[in-house]
């Protein structure tokens, strides 16, 4: 089990108001099941097979019981999060990198 903070920490994203409202409203969880889905569909455009389907659904049912903003995965959905964030394919906005970035820093701390 690896433990994957997916909060992060807003003082270091230059949001404007709408964006900061953004993760207010809609919550930290969200809006990194969004862009970890983006991630995917980059990373696959004609869809993720069963089993990563599997490994997702699994990684979105923790997501919708995470309180603290970590996530406990276990290899293979560590593995997933990985490589849709650091896979050469996934590509982002460059005002997302800021963002995107922090995730970066996660998997690392992840990793030990």
């Amino acid at each position: 089990m690896k433990t994957f903070e997916f909060a992060v920490d807003l003082t270091q994203l230059k949001l404007t108001d709408a964006d900061r409202e953004v993760f207010v409203k809609d919550n930290q969880r969200t809006v990194f099941e969004n862009v970890l889905n983006q991630a995917l569909q980059m990373r696959s455009p004609n869809g993720i097979n069963a089993k990563e389907g599997r490994i997702l659904s699994r990684i979105c049912s923790k997501l919708d019981k995470a309180e603290d903003g970590k996530l406990e995965l276990e290899e293979s959905e560590f593995d997933l999060v990985s490589d849709a964030f650091l896979n050469e394919k996934a590509q982002f906005q460059p005002a997302q990198y800021r963002l995107i970035s922090q995730y970066h820093l996660a998997i690392e701390k992840a990793k030990g």
